[in-house]
């Protein structure tokens, strides 16, 4: 009897302790000011929709967030529980989130200038290659109506990373060979050889990959 009374009790903790995690990351019960309206046109959001989640912790736990949403314009996350949205307080390492199409996407957070932001890694090893996703809030005045129209322009933003550091990535030919620069003939003939698209992610992901690889 005492021993069925034991399991039970340890149960009940079990089961309150997951809960009490996954109400952390609901926040603290106020629902998040919601800055997108009508008038403003564009997204402020990597993906408009909610969609499944999982998010580690900076103490490596892994919490499983059945509706998330990535806030590109203030590089935060958000969370729908019982038809209110609500800001993740949690101390997150990072976290996935689907895009218009389904696909999956990992992104990290890593400090950028006096704060916080979150990337993607594309390529690791001496120079590290990282990408990231801003949203800015542009206004624009008709010039007839003086009419102002508000829009958010979603732009894409490419860092080198070395160590902890990160320097804001020039993907032109020039930028990158400089970047390269004490490899520059081996880069150059990778380029060439290839036929390297360096405005796209593959392209650049297998310049980094090459240049990481030599001696």
């Amino acid at each position: 009897m005492k021993n069925a009374i034991f399991y039970a009790l340890c149960i009940v903790f079990l089961s309150t302790n997951v809960f009490s995690q996954t109400l952390q990351v609901g926040g603290s019960g106020k629902t998040l000011q919601q800055m997108k309206n009508n008038a403003i046109l564009g997204t402020p959001y990597f993906n408009d929709s909610f969609s499944g989640s999982v998010i580690t912790t900076n103490s490596s736990k892994e919490l499983k967030i059945p509706q998330l949403r990535y806030d590109i314009y203030v590089q935060n996350i958000e969370y729908l529980y019982n038809d209110k949205v609500y800001l993740i307080q949690d101390s997150v390492k990072s976290f996935t989130a689907n895009d218009s199409i389904g696909k999956s996407h990992v992104f990290v957070k890593k400090r950028l200038g006096k704060k916080d932001s979150f990337f993607q890694t594309l390529a690791t090893g001496k120079v590290g290659l990282l990408k990231q996703y801003q949203a800015k809030l542009v206004s624009a005045e008709d010039w007839y109506t003086k009419k102002q129209t508000k829009t958010f322009i979603s732009e894409i933003i490419y860092y080198t990373g070395k160590g902890e550091n990160l320097e804001k990535l020039n993907t032109s030919r020039k930028g990158l060979t400089a970047l390269f620069s004490d490899k520059i003939a081996a880069v150059n003939e990778f380029i060439e050889k290839n036929k390297t698209d360096l405005k796209t992610d593959e392209g650049l992901v297998a310049l980094f990959q090459f240049y990481n690889g030599l001696n």
